[in-house]
């Protein structure tokens, strides 16, 4: 399904996992996303790890915590940026000012 230059899939990834740890993934990830979460390769391959065994619940937190605070910095390094290029947040008025 991956072509050289391409990332492996879900379907990549979850092709040679027994079924039961495709459904625990599977659960995972469909919990997740109505809370907004869209994972990665990277992070369902992680999970996968987990389900199978190969890596322990801490190992896996650890990574899950590391990968939280690379997508802050990178999200804060954009916003800094993006200051000064008209793309500051809007002022918004407090009850007071609106009176």
């Amino acid at each position: 399904m991956t072509t050289s230059k391409d990332a492996p899939t879900w379907v990549d990834i979850l092709h040679n996992m027994p079924a039961a740890q495709q459904r625990l993934i599977g659960d995972a990830v469909a919990t997740s996303a109505l809370e907004g979460w869209s994972p990665t390769a990277d992070q369902i391959k992680k999970l996968g790890d987990y389900v199978a065994g190969r890596i322990t619940k801490a190992e896996h937190f650890a990574w899950v915590v590391e990968q939280a605070r690379i997508e802050e910095a990178r999200i804060r390094q954009a916003a800094l940026e993006g200051a000064g290029k008209g793309n500051e947040p809007r002022h918004r008025p407090t009850q007071d000012e609106d009176n």
